[in-house]
């Protein structure tokens, strides 16, 4: 298939961060003594959730008094305390006993639908269309899933040093750091606050996000404690812990693969990327399937003259070092996730 040499849109969320990738190498720290750390507890919330008969049961946050921007979802307030909010709202929701009887429920942010193109209406719609799985979630920017080798990679370019403290706070809660430098599939790129799932996947899923945020405030030296717990985040930005946090999903769905079954949803916007995006995603998840060396050079080679024609040379010699792997290693080839995105040759022609 011959693909045109038009000028292909840049991927809007590889934008160039000034000075994003200065390498900062930190300093060892002496550990403090360790702190005794309890199991997370859910904080109180305003809302109180009322018994129903459902299927599918959609929280959404309301935000400063604005009215529900789905009406078709159940209105949740957010705890007005702590550094991760909707991770301590899932952790309300998934002990409160007028959830335990629902098939599944989510709880999803207040901007959802400028995120996924979806609405209560078409997500429930996509879901119903994949009947018999323990949790369902998305990717709210697909375009990432044909440039970067994995999840983690993109958020040095918006967060330096970033991969350094995600590291630490893996080894310090006892979890793999191997998906940092890993070829990933794209099933496994979510943005890990759009989750629907059972309640039983729950209570397994928070248990494990809050043993692996206790084990690393005990664990993980000083330094990257006050970067990771004590940072100040600005008002609209994501803090490195929350996006740390974000990307255990596909940690915690490959550990237990064998235990729950898993689809991921595709997007509208999978349909409308470029003919570009689209053929790089192919390629990468093919040499994925045949654990190729040589397609995963032709992907690199691809990758480069994409960035190269939509971010400049510039942008790569400052930032194409740090988001490749210094050893590349081949995530496995069948993860068990459900996912099908649009092919290049459907939709829109190359």
């Amino acid at each position: 298939m011959t693909t045109k040499t038009t000028k292909a849109t840049p991927a809007k969320s590889t934008k160039a961060v000034p000075n994003a990738f200065k390498t900062v190498k930190a300093k060892p720290a002496k550990k403090a003594p360790a702190k005794a750390v309890k199991p997370a507890t859910a904080k109180k919330s305003k809302t109180q959730v009322a018994p129903a008969n459902a299927s599918l049961r959609l929280f959404q946050v309301k935000v400063n008094g604005q009215a529900l921007a789905d009406p078709f979802c159940e209105s949740f307030t957010l705890p007005s305390s702590g550094s991760l909010p909707l991770i301590d709202g899932m952790r309300l929701l998934s002990q409160d006993p007028a959830l335990q009887n629902s098939p599944l429920w989510g709880l999803l942010p207040a901007d959802f639908t400028q995120r996924t193109g979806l609405n209560s209406t078409t997500l429930g719609e996509a879901i119903a269309a994949r009947p018999g799985f323990d949790v369902y979630f998305c990717h709210a920017h697909p375009e990432l899933e044909s440039v970067y080798h994995n999840p983690w990679l993109q958020a040095e370019t918006t967060h330096p040093n970033f991969l350094l403290l995600a590291r630490e706070f893996l080894k310090a809660a006892g979890l793999s750091d191997a998906p940092l430098d890993t070829l990933s599939h794209s099933s496994l790129f979510a943005t890990g606050h759009l989750i629907v799932a059972s309640p039983a996947f729950w209570v397994d899923y928070l248990a494990f996000i809050d043993k692996a945020l206790s084990l690393a405030l005990l664990n993980v030296g000083k330094t990257a404690r006050n970067a990771l717990f004590e940072e100040q985040t600005p008002p609209g930005k994501f803090s490195y812990l929350y996006r740390i946090v974000a990307r255990l999903l596909g940690h915690f769905l490959m550990a237990k693969a064998g235990t729950w079954k898993a689809c991921k949803l595709a997007l509208p916007q999978d349909a409308t990327l470029n003919p570009h995006l689209r053929l790089l995603r192919e390629m990468k998840d093919s040499a994925i399937t045949q654990q190729s060396r040589w397609l995963t050079a032709c992907w690199a080679n691809y990758r480069a003259l994409y960035f190269a024609q939509t971010l400049g040379k510039g942008w790569m010699a400052n930032n194409l070092p740090a988001i490749s792997p210094k050893t590349l290693k081949f995530g496995p080839a069948n993860n068990g996730i459900d996912y099908d995105y649009p092919r290049t040759t459907e939709g829109t022609s190359a």
